[in-house]
């Protein structure tokens, strides 16, 4: 996962406990309440267990990184990149060097 993911999911989860928190030290004595902070918590739930898939699209498995196009070193997208005449993609963000196949 990239830093700026992380922190996003960090701040998220943050607050989502933070309404949680709400929650359980004022109970909801209102309709109104109840419902905002159900939802809440629905869209927690989205947010962990489905969208959390598209934030990790690629995994820590560095033949996943390659297969996708992205640089094992930063996950920085290299695909459009032209490659080298070795047949290496440079990584603009680290300078890293790989091989995604069109070596000859």
């Amino acid at each position: 996962m990239r830093w700026p993911n992380a922190i996003i999911n960090i701040g998220m989860d943050v607050g989502y406990l933070t309404f949680l928190v709400v929650w359980i030290v004022r109970p909801a004595n209102d309709w109104a309440m109840f419902a905002f902070l159900s939802l809440f918590a629905i869209s927690w739930l989205f947010k962990r267990f489905v969208i959390r898939g598209q934030f990790d699209l690629i995994s820590m498995d560095p033949r996943k990184y390659i297969k996708h196009g992205h640089c094992v070193g930063c996950g920085y997208d290299l695909n459009g990149l032209r490659p080298e005449p070795d047949g290496c993609t440079v990584c603009p963000e680290c300078g890293a060097a790989w091989s995604f196949g069109g070596a000859s």
